[in-house]
């Protein structure tokens, strides 16, 4: 559970990022990455479904009614004021934990709420290596079933060491998706994954256990002798991948509509 003071200096961090968003749109990837990340760390303090992420989440960034002589300023200004909403509701979520949290135990909207349990239903970790149109690939995907994505180095380091801050970030990890993309080049002209790759699936195997975890290959890249036990999929031009991954997604409890995003693809 996190403690007082991890949970305030959250929300300040993210209150922190409101004024340069403020310079970008509701499309830009900064402010839908931002949005994700403030209902992952509201459900992570306050659990899942209550009032907190619901008051979030109804915040609007754009303009109630328009019509096609509506100027460009007014849905920027609508924006602004979505942004400036939002910090007030932080705020306020910030003063209720000041004055009401207790660090011996923390009620949550008056049930017993396991946070662990709770996030670990609807994020999924992507360890990857050089292959960025493969991540992209596999996020999409994720956001299709309104999942959340965790990526080690787009996670704020804080000053931590990367052994660290792959235990922190991965602590909210319900299942991981491995990308074995071709990489590095052996003296025998084979190819194989980076190795810090290698390393994180062997972490998360120990975490979370095999059936949590799903490698996605692309190519002949190698596969280690020690993970051959261990279920992979290929990463094909056309995404028989996807259907695959999500069904086994689906069958561990991550939570999702699977016939939803079924239609999407």
């Amino acid at each position: 559970m996190m403690k007082k003071e991890e949970a305030i200096a959250k929300l300040n961090e993210l209150i922190g990022q409101i004024d340069l968003l403020k310079t970008k749109s509701k499309r830009s990837p900064d402010f839908i990455r931002w949005k994700r990340d403030v209902e992952i760390a509201i459900t992570y303090i306050f659990g899942d479904g209550t009032r907190h992420i619901v008051d979030f989440k109804e915040i609007r960034y754009s303009l109630g009614s328009f019509s096609s002589n509506t100027p460009s300023s007014a849905f920027e200004e609508a924006f602004r004021r979505g942004l400036d909403n939002a910090r007030v509701i932080l705020e306020s979520m910030i003063s209720e934990i000041q004055q009401y949290w207790n660090e011996e135990k923390v009620t949550k909207s008056n049930k017993s709420v396991d946070t662990q349990e709770i996030i670990s239903k609807n994020v999924v970790f992507i360890v990857h290596g050089h292959d960025e149109l493969m991540k992209k690939d596999v996020q999409l995907l994720l956001s299709r079933a309104y999942l959340y994505d965790v990526v080690l180095h787009e996670c704020p380091d804080k000053g931590r060491t990367i052994i660290d801050k792959l235990i922190d970030e991965s602590s909210i990890a319900g299942y991981v998706i491995a990308l074995l993309s071709p990489d590095d080049k052996m003296g025998d002209g084979e190819k194989r994954a980076r190795q810090n790759v290698i390393l994180e699936i062997g972490y998360f195997l120990g975490k979370l256990g095999k059936d949590r975890v799903r490698l996605l290959r692309k190519g002949n890249v190698e596969i280690p002798s020690d993970l051959q036990g261990i279920l992979y999929e290929n990463y094909d031009d056309n995404g028989a991948w996807k259907i695959k991954l999500l069904k086994e997604m689906k069958a561990v409890g991550i939570d999702f509509d699977l016939d939803k995003v079924i239609k999407k693809l």
